[in-house]
């Protein structure tokens, strides 16, 4: 039983490391490549927890669809490169919205 919680342990460790991360990172491919990542640490969480549709349904979306897009649209960034009205908007830092986030998803019991 110890080395299964151990590495529990260990996974939900690293799938919020890596969701911290990828909102902290300044450069927009590591971004993608530590989401990328987290989409399949999550999968492996869902097979932890004996749900096998759910994680391949995961690894998927998150992990398949969603960075070949993110991956596709970081190119289409460098190769036009960014507009004026792009670079004069400013986001809200990576920790608050990573708060926010939490916060929203334990208010609704997620």
């Amino acid at each position: 039983m110890w080395p299964g919680a151990l590495f529990d342990i260990a996974l939900v460790l690293s799938i919020f490391w890596f969701a911290y991360r990828a909102l902290a990172v300044r450069e927009i491919f590591r971004a993608v490549i530590i989401f990328i990542v987290f989409g399949f640490l999550t999968a492996l969480a869902w097979v932890r927890l004996y749900a096998p549709d759910i994680a391949l349904a995961d690894s998927i979306i998150a992990a398949g669809i969603t960075g070949a897009l993110l991956l596709d649209a970081y190119g289409h960034f460098t190769k036009h490169g960014p507009t004026s009205a792009q670079v004069a908007t400013k986001t809200a830092s990576p920790a608050l919205t990573a708060v926010v986030t939490v916060g929203a998803l334990g208010l609704f019991g997620l």
